[in-house]
């Protein structure tokens, strides 16, 4: 492995840590000796990339198909025909792969009651990484929310200093229909991936009333999960939990369109363009 393909890993384990969706080119095989198509690229969502597959049509090709995976979240595998003898038929072939790099889903909590426990508990094990908010002491809270950050203060307060971005999900379950109301008020409008409130029907049914009453329009209610989760007929903190994180997956697997548009100009893939590949 050379140094540069280290430093592409490298910049993968940057990507994950800091939440950012990216996607890894590898040439697998080439089967004409001499041709300098090989190694990996890091392409990241906004279409800049480091690493080197060789330059050129393909290496600008390669890109363009990498920054689709990251749009899909899908791996795709390609046998590319580079050159084309006298009688049409391929004379250079690459095989690529395309894995893309889906950063850890960030869940915020509000509250740390059964339901929250519980949610918390199913999230970590599928992968997201959880912030619980709530006023408690975080050291007492660290033994039931195990694999999980804690923050502790006003929870008003701790609203105004998250970072809002469309790929974080946040669970309202402060056991307090009048506070998540509060919060739910602050939060409705932000553009969260996906926005939630713990609550029985009654309860939700009266949210919904106060946002309409606040002069929030269809398009925003359409956003909200309430009451969140499934309707699978839960009735006990661990049933809701279960419900909410079966939605919370089924969104984080919706493949949606990205807030990036891929910067590709014209005379980058004009002269001698690259076949299109076939997907293998």
């Amino acid at each position: 492995m050379t140094g540069l393909e280290i430093k592409v890993f490298q910049s993968v384990v940057d990507c994950i840590r800091q939440g950012e969706p990216a996607a890894l080119v590898t040439v697998l095989s080439l089967n004409e000796t001499g041709f300098n198509q090989s190694g990996r690229m890091l392409v990241r969502a906004d279409g800049s990339f480091f690493g080197n597959i060789g330059g050129g049509n393909f290496q600008e090709r390669m890109r363009t198909e990498a920054w689709r995976s990251i749009e899909s979240m899908q791996a795709r595998r390609f046998l590319l025909n580079l050159k084309r003898d006298s009688n049409g038929s391929p004379s250079s072939m690459v095989e690529v792969l395309i894995e893309p790099i889906r950063p850890e889903p960030r869940f915020v909590i509000f509250g740390t009651g059964p339901v929250a426990q519980h949610v918390s508990a199913l999230l970590v094990e599928l992968g997201f990484a959880i912030t619980l908010l709530d006023t408690e002491d975080a050291e007492v809270l660290q033994d039931r929310f195990v694999g999980c950050s804690i923050l502790q203060g006003n929870l008003s307060e701790l609203v105004g200093q998250l970072d809002t971005t469309n790929d974080m999900f946040v669970l309202l379950a402060t056991e307090d229909q009048n506070r998540d109301r509060i919060l739910l008020e602050r939060l409705v409008m932000r553009p969260w991936r996906w926005l939630g409130v713990a609550a029985s029907r009654s309860q939700g049914a009266m949210h919904i009333a106060f946002l309409k009453a606040s002069g929030l329009d269809e398009s925003s209610l359409e956003r909200l999960s309430i009451p969140a989760g499934l309707r699978i007929g839960a009735e006990t903190p661990e049933e809701m939990a279960v419900s909410i994180a079966a939605e919370v997956v089924r969104e984080r697997s919706t493949p949606r369109k990205s807030k990036h548009s891929f910067p590709m100009s014209r005379s980058s893939l004009g002269a001698d363009p690259v076949p299109s590949p076939d997907d293998i």
